[in-house]
């Protein structure tokens, strides 16, 4: 009778699986070690730097790898010395012509010889062509920019705020704006006003209607050298740097549309009430009380003593130029960690999730980490948003209902993503530098989540938009009430109205917009779509039941039938 599976055993056979996915079959050369030849796939896509952590078995951690160097040296030279004829460039699949693939990979190699002559001609001593620790191999401590998961770490940050009594998730940030010299314009049609006050948590929510997708950054050699300023956080709401000002661009208090700008707001807002910059706040409320000693906020220096990775592009992983985009955008884009530290906030949550301490007092308490964790605005049919967390529902054991708190982080250079399982207490986290498509780390993730048995993510049943049209604009008219539980707890505030409007005009109504709603014209050339905030759109088509549908934005709405009036 074959005995059970040991827990060693368990994590040998998951780094195997995660290990036999990076290579993909690769070859290893003579005298290569496992960790040399992972490293070498993963460089052959454009990984240059790449850390993972796991936390399985309860909260043990079971297993951390780390592969790659902090800077490709190696790489820039070979990539110097190359013949641009010679470069493999991929040709997405939207050029559909000879011509438009030429001109793509004209595109690409212009950029490539611009990011080569700015990566050669860095000088800077910490990422720079003489830095002496390019080719030292990254470890479990040194530091990734992990982009937009720091909008998850800025939650968490004001959940703690909140815990000290500093500030109101709910209150009007109004008072805050005005007293920074701030003031929000509202771009909603003319005549469409709100009758809810913009609050922290919809800023934490992506609900507020805020503009700014996302961030571009400043070159951190230009930063350096002041040829380059950065703006306050002020200045970068204002519109004074590579941004523009942010206003409110669409309805607020409804659903998740994503905005790093909502994150920027909400960072000014906090800097505003403590007086301190997010920078300070996070180190005292999320970095010092965990203990996460590769955690890091600077923009400028030689963060945690100089183990930090560059940025890489590309399918050679070429430095990014001046090693890495500075954001003053903190909250939105601008933190380092590790794998590891990502992993120590994950049980951190977890432990005050569910009311667990080891002695003293909880990091956040129970309500409040359920507060934080409660998905109140949907961003896709599977994702709502909690505060600064993506919220996702899984399937749990024997069927019990489960749910990830995760975010994942894009950026100019870095990748990464964390995944935590709220009620069985897993998950995992990982840092990458390089890599445009990260299918390849993704599929390893998968295997070692299928060896360990995680809980899978739950496959929404709702069809796509039908095809056939409403017989008329009239039949358009109604009460619509969304197909997703997140709205559909809020009853009457979860529905939109549509009226018609002039000519091939329809009237769109929501609770949190007074008046009898905005009246929209159909886009150009189409009778049953209409775009009616810049980012999103509702279109009409009937379900095969007959019923009338709208897709708002990235959500299925009903049409109520109303009850006959008796005679």
């Amino acid at each position: 009778m074959r005995s059970a599976e040991t827990s060693t055993d368990l994590d040998a056979r998951a780094i195997q699986a995660f290990e036999d996915a990076l290579i993909e079959g690769m070859p290893a050369l003579e005298g290569e070690t496992q960790e040399g030849l992972v490293t070498r796939a993963l460089a052959s896509k454009g990984a240059i730097a790449f850390s993972f952590s796991i936390h399985s078995n309860g909260l043990k951690q079971s297993w951390s790898r780390t592969y790659g160097v902090r800077r490709n040296a190696k790489g820039l030279a070979e990539a110097a010395a190359c013949d641009p004829d010679k470069v493999l460039v991929p040709i997405p699949s939207f050029c559909s012509s000879e011509a438009e693939a030429a001109e793509w990979r004209e595109y690409q190699l212009d950029v490539r010889k611009g990011v080569l002559e700015q990566a050669i001609a860095d000088s800077d001593e910490s990422v720079g062509a003489g830095f002496a620790g390019a080719s030292v191999p990254v470890s479990r401590t040194t530091s990734f920019q992990i982009q937009s998961i720091s909008k998850a770490i800025a939650g968490v940050a004001a959940m703690r705020l909140v815990q000290r009594g500093l500030i109101d998730l709910d209150m009007n940030i109004d008072h805050a704006l005005k007293k920074a010299g701030f003031d929000l314009d509202s771009k909603l049609p003319h005549g469409c006003d709100t009758v809810v006050n913009i609050t922290l948590r919809m800023l934490f929510g992506h609900a507020a209607g805020i503009s700014g997708w996302g961030y571009d950054g400043y070159n951190r050699q230009k930063v350096l050298d002041g040829s380059l300023a950065i703006p306050t956080t002020l200045g970068v709401v204002s519109g004074d740097g590579n941004s523009a000002k942010l206003v409110l661009e669409s309805i607020p208090d409804f659903v998740a549309v994503y905005s790093g700008g909502s994150f920027t707001l909400a960072q000014l807002v906090l800097e505003t009430i403590t007086g301190k910059p997010l920078a300070d706040i996070l180190h005292e409320e999320v970095v010092l009380p965990l203990g996460l000693q590769h955690t890091f906020t600077d923009t400028k220096g030689n963060m945690n003593a100089g183990n930090f990775v560059c940025g890489h592009v590309g399918m050679e992983g070429l430095p990014l130029p001046g090693g890495f985009k500075v954001y003053p955008e903190t909250a939105a884009a601008g933190i380092w960690s590790t794998a590891e530290d990502l992993c120590v906030l994950g049980d951190a949550l977890f432990h005050s999730f569910h009311g667990l301490t080891e002695g003293g007092e909880p990091f956040l308490r129970r309500d409040l980490a359920r507060e934080m964790m409660e998905p109140r605005y949907p961003l896709t049919a599977t994702v709502s948003l909690g505060v600064g967390w993506e919220i996702r529902q899984l399937a749990g054991a024997e069927g019990q209902a489960e749910f990830a708190f995760g975010h994942s982080g894009w950026g100019e250079g870095f990748r990464s993503d964390m995944q935590w399982c709220g009620l069985a207490g897993c998950g995992f986290a990982w840092v990458l530098s390089g890599m445009d498509d990260t299918d390849l780390v993704e599929r390893a993730v998968k295997a070692v989540k299928k060896v360990y048995g995680f809980p899978e993510a739950v496959v929404p049943s709702s069809a796509a938009p039908g095809d056939q049209a409403p017989a008329s604009l009239d039949a358009c008219v109604g009460t619509y009430f969304s197909m997703h539980n997140v709205l559909q707890k809020r009853g009457e505030a979860g529905n939109i109205r549509v009226e018609r409007g002039k000519g091939g005009s329809l009237r769109f109504g929501f609770s949190s917009i007074a008046g009898t709603g905005l009246e929209v014209d159909p886009v150009d050339g189409e009778t049953f779509s209409f775009k009616v905030f810049p980012r999103l759109e509702a279109r009409f088509f009937v379900n095969e039941r007959g019923v009338v549908c709208m897709k708002f934005g990235n959500f299925q709405f009903e049409r109520k039938l109303e009850p006959v009036p008796s005679e």
